[in-house]
């Protein structure tokens, strides 16, 4: 690829990159207010305390090595195929650890409704595993667009199934399911429209240099999340759901 056919496909990925980032911005909004007509602040609180937790986790996900296979100029097949499997065993173990830890997120935040939400969402770990190399590739030929469908098409069905199943009454488990289906239909449309499958090889001795370059991007991403989520810790620690339902309809 010359200069000029990079430059314009950058230009295109761009394009895409901002108009469906803004899009899914007004998809998202127009759908948090229908929900926060029918669900109450405290079903909104109970996910953002939960959801803290499983972002700081997803953090460990694979410890940056998928950023270093975008970073690299031709990963080979063993590279990307350790990846994947490193992705799915160590999705695996943040769910476990997830499960068993869930008691001691309740007692931290004293809501016991905590526990279950956490053991239900941890199943996001492996939903995001299988589609953490497939995104890779397609950020790596520039191909924003299949992102840009695949997020705005989870967007509008997390939106619809959320406000159908707070219409029949589930609260805050419509909040919860929603969420887990729209990761899995954003996974589907990553496989269908990525060529690449993995294949049943690994050697984690080939994937080691892309730790020198992931490993910055993951303590960064550690730190930025954990940043990012201080006031829903605080917040939530000290005051009720309800409080952090509120401060959420406020953002």
């Amino acid at each position: 690829m010359n200069s000029e056919e990079l430059q314009k496909k950058s230009t295109v990925a761009a394009f895409w990159n901002i108009s469906g980032s803004l899009t899914n911005q007004v998809v998202s909004f127009a759908i948090s207010l229908f929900l926060s007509r029918i669900l109450s602040p405290s079903d909104f609180g109970l996910v953002g305390m939960a959801m803290v937790f499983i972002n700081i986790a997803q953090s460990f996900s694979d410890f940056g090595m998928t950023s270093g296979l975008i970073q690299k100029k031709e990963p080979s097949e063993i590279e990307y195929s350790t990846v994947f499997w490193m992705n799915i065993g160590i999705s695996i173990a943040l769910m476990l650890i997830m499960i068993t830890s869930a008691e001691l997120i309740a007692n931290f935040y004293k809501a016991k409704e905590i526990a279950p939400i956490a053991r239900v969402v941890s199943i996001m770990f492996l939903i995001n595993a299988f589609n953490n190399v497939q995104t890779a590739q397609l950020t790596k030929i520039l191909a924003n667009r299949v992102k840009v469908i695949a997020n705005l098409s989870s967007a509008a069905v997390t939106g619809i199934f959320g406000i159908t199943m707070a219409m029949m009454n589930f609260g805050v488990w419509s909040l919860i399911y929603s969420s887990i289906i729209g990761r899995i239909l954003y996974s589907l449309i990553i496989w269908l429209s990525s060529e690449w499958r993995p294949k049943l090889i690994f050697n984690f001795s080939d994937v080691k240099p892309l730790l020198g370059f992931g490993s910055k991007m993951f303590a960064s991403g550690v730190i930025d999340t954990i940043y990012s989520k201080l006031d829903v810790i605080i917040i939530g620690k000290i005051f009720s759901a309800t409080t952090l339902g509120f401060y959420y309809r406020a953002l």
